[in-house]
C-alpha cells in the first residue's frame, strides 16, 4: 500500500472515474452529480471487515499509520479527479469511531479523514456521512472541512437535534430510517415534521445510510412528500 500509483492505476479506480465523466455527460448542466467516496479507515473495513481496524490499532501503530497515510492520498486523488471530471459534489463516508475508542479516532480516523478530503476541496457541496452508530465525539465533525453532516438514528444514541447543537455551522441531513421499505408511518412522519421545526434550513430530510435496493418509486414518493413544501 505504500507504492501506490496514480489513481488511474489504482484497482478499479479508472472505471470509477470513467463512470463518473459519462453520467456528467449525460446529465443537463443544471442536474447535480455527487459521488460516494470511502475514508481510509472505511476502506480497511470494507475490504479486510471490521475486525481489521481493531487488529490495525493493536499492532504496528508505526504500520497502521503508513497503511493510512497511503490511502489518504488514494482517497484524495480519488476525489480530486471526479470533481475534475464533472461531479459537484462528494459525499465522504467515514468509519470506524464506533469501533476504536475516542482517542484512538483522534490519532488513526481524524487526521486521515481529513487528508482524504482535501481532495474534495473544489467540490461545490461535501458530505460526511458518518457511518454505524454514533454515540459520541460528534463535535469533532464541527473542524471537518464539509458543509453536511449526516448519520443513521437507528443505530446511534445521538439525535439529530442533539447533534446539530454541536455542529453550529453544519447543516445535518437524515431523519429518515434507512430500513424503511413502505410508506412512512404516522412516527416518520411526525418526527420529521419536530426536525424541520426545530432546525429549518439547517436540516436535509434523507435517510440516515443508503436506503435498501428494493425500494421502488412509490417509496420514495412518500418519503419526499414527508419535507413540506
Amino acid at each position: 500500500m505504500r507504492r501506490f500509483g496514480p489513481i488511474e492505476t489504482v484497482g478499479r479506480a479508472s472505471e470509477y472515474i470513467r463512470a463518473v465523466q459519462l453520467a456528467r455527460a449525460k446529465l443537463d448542466d443544471s442536474d447535480v452529480l455527487i459521488v460516494t467516496v470511502f475514508s481510509p479507515l472505511a476502506l480497511v473495513a470494507l475490504w479486510c471487515g471490521p475486525r481489521a481496524l481493531r487488529e490495525m490499532v493493536d499492532g504496528s501503530r508505526a504500520e497502521a499509520h503508513s497503511v493510512l497515510a497511503a490511502l489518504g492520498g488514494v482517497v484524495s486523488s480519488l476525489a480530486e479527479r471526479c470533481v475534475a471530471v464533472g461531479a459537484n459534489g462528494v459525499y465522504y463516508s467515514c468509519w470506524g469511531q464506533d469501533v476504536l475508542s475516542a482517542d484512538e479516532y483522534r490519532e488513526f480516523g481524524v487526521p486521515y479523514d481529513l487528508a482524504g478530503l482535501r481532495g474534495a476541496e473544489a467540490a461545490d457541496v461535501r458530505f460526511l456521512h458518518v457511518h454505524g452508530a454514533l454515540n459520541e465525539g460528534t463535535e469533532r465533525y464541527a473542524d471537518y472541512p464539509v458543509e453536511v453532516v449526516g448519520w443513521s438514528e437507528v443505530d446511534s444514541r445521538v439525535s439529530l437535534s442533539e447533534g446539530a447543537q454541536l455542529l453550529p455551522d453544519q447543516v445535518v441531513i437524515g431523519g429518515i430510517s434507512e430500513r424503511a421499505l413502505s410508506k412512512p408511518d404516522a412516527d416518520a412522519v411526525r418526527h420529521i415534521a419536530q426536525l424541520v421545526e426545530a432546525l429549518g434550513p439547517r436540516f436535509i430530510a434523507g435517510p440516515g445510510c443508503s436506503l435498501p435496493d428494493g425500494i421502488d418509486a412509490e417509496g420514495l414518493s412518500a418519503l419526499r412528500a414527508l419535507v413540506p413544501g
